[in-house]
């Protein structure tokens, strides 16, 4: 979907390999790394939930920026600040511990986060009231984070941490009232 004669020194870089690339094309033009994947655009370009293939926990992430990800980066095309925090509760942790296929590495498990890996997880029913309640907690976890991004200073830097840790576990609170958990459940979540 670029109009190439916009960049005539990237045309002149790739003219020697043209022909090659050329044969090697199925839809796309000759000058495109992969078939573009249009469909995927307008998803992309609006706020979304975005994680990695692989990683040690859960890593959602809001992406209110229109970022396109890579080969190695997924998206859920919603921007939906519960379901963010479900995904990333010790709840969520759990699941997909238990579900996920692991690679194993020195010291620790990298888990593979695929579709079919997400689709089973449970979503409570969430009333008015409380998606108010974890919406506002989400909102402060990522205000946090994204100060803890840009502080240079040691201390702002550990207070921001402790604050991170408060967050979460009052998330991690709500998410268990949300999923009906005991508290016999809770300990076995937090032991795990």
């Amino acid at each position: 979907g670029i109009d190439i004669d916009e960049y005539p020194e990237l045309v002149e870089h790739l003219q020697p390999w043209k022909r090659r690339l050329e044969d090697r094309a199925t839809k796309q033009e000759w000058y495109e790394l992969q078939q573009a994947q249009k469909a995927f655009t307008p998803m992309m370009e609006r706020p979304k939930i975005i994680f990695p293939d692989i990683a040690t926990e859960p890593r959602f992430a809001l992406d209110t920026s229109g970022f396109y990800g890579s080969n190695t980066v997924y998206f859920i095309g919603r921007a939906d600040k519960c379901l963010l925090g479900l995904l990333n509760s010790r709840i969520g942790k759990v699941y997909f511990s238990t579900v996920c296929a692991g690679l194993e590495g020195k010291s620790e498990t990298y888990l593979r986060f695929f579709g079919q890996y997400l689709e089973g997880f449970p979503i409570p029913e969430i009333k008015p009231a409380m998606r108010t309640k974890l919406e506002l907690q989400v909102d402060r976890m990522i205000s946090a984070k994204e100060m803890l991004a840009n502080t240079a200073k040691e201390f702002d830097a550990k207070y921001l941490e402790r604050k991170c840790d408060v967050l979460d576990s009052e998330i991690d609170k709500l998410v268990y009232e949300l999923y009906g958990l005991t508290a016999e459940e809770i300990k076995i979540v937090e032991a795990s």
